[in-house]
C-alpha cells in the first residue's frame, strides 16, 4: 500500500507543477501593476477547464465505448502533450527574450519564483 501511495504523489507532482511553474514564469514577464489581472485570468481559465473537462470527457467516451473503450485516455494523454509542448516553449522563449534583455528567469523547482538580475 505505501508503495501505491508513493507512486501516487510522484504522480500527482506533475499535475500540479506546470501550473505553479507557468504562474511564476508568466508573473516574472508581467509589471507589477498588471499581475493582478494575470492571476485572475488564470484563475477563470482555470475554472472554465475544469467545468469543461467533465463534459467533454464524457462526451468522447460515450461516442467511442463501443469501438474503443480506452480512447478517452489517449485523448486525455494528447492533451498533456500538448500542455507539456506549450509549457517548453513558454520557458524556451521566456530565456531568449530575457537572455536578450540581460535578465535571468531561474526556471529550477526549488526557486521557481526568483528573479535575478544578471550583472555583467
Amino acid at each position: 500500500m505505501l508503495l501505491f501511495n508513493s507512486i501516487a504523489l510522484v504522480v500527482g507532482v506533475g499535475n500540479v507543477l506546470p501550473i505553479a511553474l507557468t504562474k511564476a514564469i508568466v508573473s516574472s514577464l508581467t509589471p507589477a501593476d498588471k499581475q493582478g489581472a494575470i492571476f485572475a485570468s488564470f484563475a477563470a481559465v482555470e475554472t472554465f477547464c475544469h467545468l469543461c473537462s467533465g463534459v467533454i470527457v464524457n462526451a468522447v467516451y460515450s461516442s467511442t465505448v463501443d469501438i474503443f473503450p480506452g480512447f478517452v485516455f489517449l485523448v486525455l494523454a494528447l492533451c498533456y502533450v500538448v500542455s507539456s509542448i506549450l509549457l517548453v516553449i513558454l520557458i524556451v522563449v521566456s530565456k531568449f527574450r530575457h537572455r536578450k534583455t540581460g535578465h535571468v528567469i531561474s526556471t529550477s523547482v526549488l526557486d521557481e519564483y526568483s528573479y535575478e538580475v544578471k550583472s555583467e
